[in-house]
């Protein structure tokens, strides 16, 4: 078993862990760690979580199916119970000049006079994994370890001190050990993390998480293990300075528990003015005002200031600095859908709408699942706001009659407003989208009724209590940052009974499966409903930022998160670190797949130029289009295709007219993972390779062409 696997199993069972200060194991961690996550004080329900794995893979059912892989399966649990119980880190190291980047990973574990045994006992599980062969005495530096042979290389581990150390190669092994009985300069001293831990106070109440990464170093190193051709390399640059990745230098993120219960706090520190990401977040702060607009009842809201207009001209620039090419197709199909609907969408729609949003549903709008969910927004003139809805719904008109369907706008009056709403005639269809207007803002929802006890609470007049009424909220928003640009809100308590009877099915299954094993799952452990409903507050969290970079704080338990743990902070920090790592990894091939489709849709946009000009028929090849400089030749090279020719495939002989669900242009670069597709309405899509070839194979079909062979079933 090599020493990163073992490593990325006690990432991966982390799920519910948590720790006590930043600083303690920071203190004993070099400071130029790429990656560092610790842990302490597990609550019951982290050490319960492993419980039931164990129980799983103990089950006779299970045994027979995993055989031997099930039995390492289960020395690993039993040394993450030890080890979980104690305070505990793991750490992302450069890895030594000339070695592959996983050998940087290291383990350190606070045992205290357990420290002699728990190496013992890692002693005997490798030895077992390994088929007997028993890990050797080693020594590193000053330190007598252990060596476990691996193919590949090896993985050292021992006790130091009141410590248990590990690492994924002997260099790594040294400096964590060092570290111990004092050496380098340690990372709770490094500028970042200092900076980090003073914007995110840690919580003394027993419980907590702690993960840090220097995002800078990190993507270096990823780039060290296969290193980039020189146009890669400049593409990565761009794209990551487009977005903001390269601005974002280190992101620190802590769960623990407070008086008001779980508490999610990350903060990112960011250089400059950053990027495309980073504009999304620096917004204006919120007023009392707009939290109104959602009732004291909400089930859940969204509350946001977000100019949509500066973020369209943030995302023209972003898309420039990745490849000047597609703008002028961009802004030539926003010219020409200006032309269609009489307004502008950006100059006039983008412009009228402001910046403040909310998001909500309520009870009291009687909705079933998301149909009482509506948008409320501010207006800079209402009626140019309506006249504008209204061109959209007159435009939409003949495409509709055109496959006989009927599109009817109506009125109605509630409480003095005057709400429109939209009917599909001819069709049994369960909504009618409506809008309406109270001063200076509007609200959208899927039926005319819950538009009008929206407004009813977004005019001052008439209005009843809101969220600012609440008691958790109230509560949790006195812990929050005082300017705030985003507020989320959650009424877990309201769903809790839900989200609590999914979870009791899946013990249920558990004890079930597991009766008559060795270690049966104890279902009884499970608090009842009542008692567990004692510890949930709702979820309120928020983003904000500062000069230095961006915070995030969420307070009480995600609705999602209580079906592994009452401790929802502590299952979503879990389930972010284990994204998080393998995401980061993606980096590179997310940039080439967010380039690809760019191209695509410049493609797209340019087609429906050249039909408006050749009467509805689209360009017969993409050569039309390059030859009247509608698109560029780069444009037609994914960043995905290794050959660096063409990597788009045309399927001529289509017009306007055509199915929407008909492919226009596809990459050829398939891929295990799918590929890029651009439709005959414009809009693009990634698609896995099943999908993919299935929606080709239906556009020939629908062509009345023969299905090339790589797409026949």
């Amino acid at each position: 078993m090599k020493a990163r696997h073992l490593t990325t199993l006690t990432i991966f069972l982390l799920p519910a862990p948590p720790a006590l200060h930043a600083g303690d194991l920071a203190a004993r961690v070099p400071a130029d760690a790429l990656l560092y996550l610790d842990w302490s004080n597990v609550p019951n329900d982290g050490q319960s979580l492993i419980g039931m794995v164990d129980a799983v893979l103990n089950a006779p059912v299970v045994q027979r199916k995993m055989g031997h892989d099930g039995e390492h399966a289960r020395e690993l649990l039993s040394m993450l119970r030890p080890i979980l119980a104690k305070p505990g880190a793991v750490v992302v190291l450069p890895a030594p000049p000339g070695r592959p980047f996983p050998e940087g990973f290291g383990i350190l574990i606070e045992a205290g006079a357990d420290a002699a045994p728990m190496s013992a006992r890692f002693t005997q599980i490798v030895t077992r994994l390994h088929g007997g062969n028993a890990p050797v005495p080693a020594q590193v530096g000053s330190h007598s370890l252990m060596r476990a042979d691996v193919p590949g290389g090896a993985f050292y581990f021992g006790a130091v001190k009141e410590y248990v150390v590990m690492g994924a190669c002997e260099a790594t092994a040294k400096r964590v050990a060092d570290m111990v009985t004092g050496g380098e300069g340690a990372l709770a001293d490094a500028p970042a993390f200092k900076l980090a831990r003073s914007k995110i106070e840690p919580s003394d109440k027993g419980f907590g998480l702690t993960f840090f990464a220097q995002m800078h170093a990190f993507l270096q190193a990823l780039n060290a293990i296969e290193p980039l051709a020189p146009d890669e390399a400049a593409l990565q640059d761009r794209v990551f300075k487009a977005l903001g990745v390269q601005a974002m230098r280190t992101i620190y993120l802590r769960v623990d528990t407070t008086e008001y219960g779980p508490r999610m706090a990350a903060f990112t520190q960011v250089e400059g003015e950053g990027g495309l990401a980073v504009s999304v977040y620096r917004q204006k702060p919120l007023t009392d005002d707009d939290v109104r607009l959602v009732p004291k009842d909400a089930s859940f809201a969204l509350i946001c200031n977000l100019d949509l207009s500066a973020l369209w001209k943030d995302a023209l620039n972003a898309a420039d600095q990745v490849s000047p090419e597609p703008r002028a197709a961009i802004e030539a199909g926003v010219m020409q859908a200006s032309q269609m609907l009489q307004f502008h969408p950006v100059n006039d729609l983008l412009a009228n709408v402001g910046d403040t949003w909310a998001i909500y549903d309520s009870p009291s709008h009687g909705g079933l699942l998301l149909t009482g969910v509506v948008l409320c927004g501010e207006t800079k003139d209402a009626a140019a706001l309506h006249r504008m809805l209204s061109r959209i719904v007159q435009f939409v008109m003949p495409l509709a009659a055109s496959h006989e369907v009927t599109l009817q706008l109506r009125q109605m009056k509630h409480g003095g407003h005057d709400i429109n709403y939209l009917l599909v005639g001819g069709l049994p269809i369960p909504a009618a989208p409506a809008w309406g207007f109270a001063g200076d803002r509007w609200v959208l929802g899927l039926n005319p009724q819950t538009v009008a006890t929206a407004l009813t609470q977004v005019d001052a007049q008439t209005r009843g209590e809101s969220l600012l009424e609440h008691p958790d909220f109230k509560a949790a928003r006195s812990r929050l940052p005082k300017e705030i640009t985003t507020v989320i809100y959650s009424d877990t308590r309201a769903t809790y009974r839900v989200w609590y009877a999914l979870r009791e099915l899946a013990y249920t299954m558990v004890a079930s499966l597991t009766a008559g094993s060795s270690a049966p799952f104890d279902l009884g452990a499970a608090p009842p409903y009542p008692e567990d409903l004692k510890g949930v507050r709702n979820f309120v969290a928020a983003y904000s930022h500062d000069s230095d970079g961006v915070l995030y704080a969420a307070y009480g338990a995600h609705p999602a998160a209580v079906i592994l743990s009452t401790n929802g902070g502590a299952a979503s920090t879990a389930m972010m670190v284990s994204i998080l790592l393998p995401s980061l990894a993606r980096a590179r091939e997310q940039s080439k797949r967010v380039v690809s489709l760019s191209n695509l849709r410049g493609i797209g946009v340019a087609c429906m130029i050249y039909a408006h000009e050749h009467e509805e028929q689209l360009p017969p090849t993409l050569d039309a289009l390059v030859e009247m400089g509608s698109i560029t030749e780069t444009m037609l090279t994914s960043p995905r295709d290794p050959t660096g020719g063409r990597s788009y495939v045309y399927i001529e002989g289509q017009s306007m007219n055509a199915d929407a669900r008909n492919v226009l242009a596809y990459e050829k670069v398939i891929g295990h993972e799918g590929t890029s597709v651009l439709f005959c309405d414009t809009h693009v899509e990634w698609l896995k390779p099943e999908v993919f070839r299935k929606v080709v194979a239906d556009t020939y079909k629908r062509l009345n062409r023969p299905v090339p062979p790589e797409f026949e079933d």
